[in-house]
């Protein structure tokens, strides 16, 4: 195994597994965390629906009782971190994803890069138009 040619394409074949495993990484724990954000909002409806003045919340092995308004905010709170988290798994996916891609001479896919507006861009965009 001495040949150049060899041990480059060994390095290249390595470089690629590497990326598409953190690619494939990284989807499952986005997939864990959806899971999680979408208890946590089941958590928060049924508690706003509520008539209970308390609620007990699970912190680590332990539940703890708090104050109905304490546990919908700490709920929210939740909700907002996971959301986050989310996101910038999102972001980092969509990287390794055009890495992968360009470790093996595709072409970039067309509109891979695209946000979405912001509410006050599109509410911009919406004034603009004539549409209020």
């Amino acid at each position: 195994m001495n040949d150049p040619q060899v041990n480059k394409t060994l390095t290249y074949l390595r470089q690629v597994e590497t990326v598409a495993q953190e690619v494939l990484a990284k989807k499952h724990l986005k997939i864990e965390l959806s899971n999680g954000r979408n208890k946590f909002n089941e958590a928060y409806r049924a508690l706003q629906k509520s008539d209970e003045n308390h609620a007990f919340l699970k912190c680590g092995s332990c539940y703890l009782r708090f104050p109905k308004d304490v546990a919908i905010d700490v709920l929210k709170e939740d909700i907002k971190t996971s959301t986050e988290e989310i996101d910038e798994l999102h972001e980092e996916i969509r990287r390794k994803v055009s890495d992968l891609r360009e470790l093996e001479h595709q072409p970039g896919i067309v509109g891979f890069g695209l946000k979405p507006l912001s509410g006050v861009e599109a509410r911009a965009i919406s004034k603009g138009f004539g549409d209020h």
